[in-house]
């Protein structure tokens, strides 16, 4: 009775020609992993440098603005209200203007001549705060910019909605937020300082190099694993059809010459 035998040199075709055909499915996975990780990578990076841009824009006119009013503060304010109205106005990012003396805001582009509440020493050497709302904007988050040359000074106040629209704009798939002193605004136009929406994927942090302020870059989870999946799916067959080409060539010319002749 006949027994089948199986080369040993078969063994060796078979094992060499799985080698051969799981090279261009792995190095092409990962090559389709590392340009993906490095798509994402740049997208944050290229996101939270148009904000810092942009928003550096909105806050030198912002400037601007409070230094033309400075020699306005101390004056009585029927004296000088429409000129701060008049400045807001022309500016459409500008929800208000404040003249400030002693520690006390005494005319408002909102209120007119009416006293506000006193202000802190630390608010008045804060150059920027952040806040979900003020006497001038009641309903929405601002960002101030603030300008104090005891005993005087001026605040202007960006409005929080023009700043998620620019971040709206921005952002598409990244997701964008401005820190001011632990305070964050991002698209959704609410100001916090906890429940920060998820953009823990990819995270960078940077600081405007003029005004201080932080702009936090990120996605979400949800969003990173879909990439990587929908990429590395839309590959895998082609890498596929080449690792079977591959090891099914390596393997005919390594049995070729077990054949018998």
């Amino acid at each position: 009775m006949k027994t089948s035998s199986i080369r040993p040199g078969s063994f060796k075709a078979m094992f060499c020609s799985l080698l051969v055909g799981m090279v261009p499915v792995g190095s092409g996975l990962l090559v389709t992993f590392w340009n993906v990780t490095e798509n994402l990578a740049s997208a944050t990076h290229e996101a939270a440098a148009r904000t810092i841009e942009h928003l550096d824009d909105v806050l030198y006119q912002a400037e601007s603005t409070a230094n033309r009013l400075l020699p306005r503060a101390g004056q009585a304010c029927d004296a000088v209200i429409e000129q701060v109205r008049q400045e807001v106005v022309v500016q459409p990012f500008l929800r208000g203007a404040n003249l400030i003396q002693g520690s006390q805001i005494y005319c408002s582009s909102y209120s007119g001549a009416e006293l506000g509440p006193k202000l802190t020493d630390e608010a008045l050497n804060q150059r920027l705060s952040l806040r979900a709302g003020n006497a001038m904007m009641p309903i929405t988050s601002a960002l101030t910019y603030r300008i104090y040359d005891a005993p005087l000074g001026v605040s202007t106040m960006v409005d929080g909605r023009f700043i998620a629209y620019m971040l709206e704009l921005i952002q598409r798939e990244v997701t964008i937020g401005i820190e001011v002193d632990g305070v964050f605004l991002f698209s959704d136009r609410i100001a916090r300082d906890k429940d920060l929406p998820d953009h823990d994927q990819f995270h960078l942090i940077v600081k405007s190099a003029v005004f201080g302020y932080d702009v936090h870059a990120g996605y979400t989870k949800e969003y990173v694993s879909r990439v990587y999946r929908t990429q590395l799916l839309s590959i895998l067959g082609t890498l596929l059809l080449l690792g079977t080409l591959a090891g099914g060539t390596c393997h005919y010319f390594m049995t070729r010459r077990l054949r018998p002749s």
